[in-house]
């Protein structure tokens, strides 16, 4: 059951996961209260890596309009 856990929890946070998974997660996590530790780390690390993606993207457009400005 673990490993089914461990497969499905990336499409779970990511909200990607169908009607049945998602029950199946959300059953697991009420019985297997320590899961929900590997929830919250999951969670942190998409909201990193998405604030990272936002950040390089900014980056991204302030050097794009610095060379622009330089042409």
């Amino acid at each position: 059951m673990k490993s089914r856990f461990d497969e499905l929890l990336p499409f779970y946070v990511n909200g990607t996961l169908a009607d049945a998974d998602r029950s199946w997660v959300e059953s697991y996590l009420r019985e297997q209260p320590q899961a929900a530790d590997e929830l919250r780390w999951l969670r942190a690390v998409q909201t990193t890596v998405q604030a990272e993606a936002v950040q390089r993207a900014r980056l991204q457009e302030l050097s794009s309009r610095a060379v622009r400005k330089s042409l």
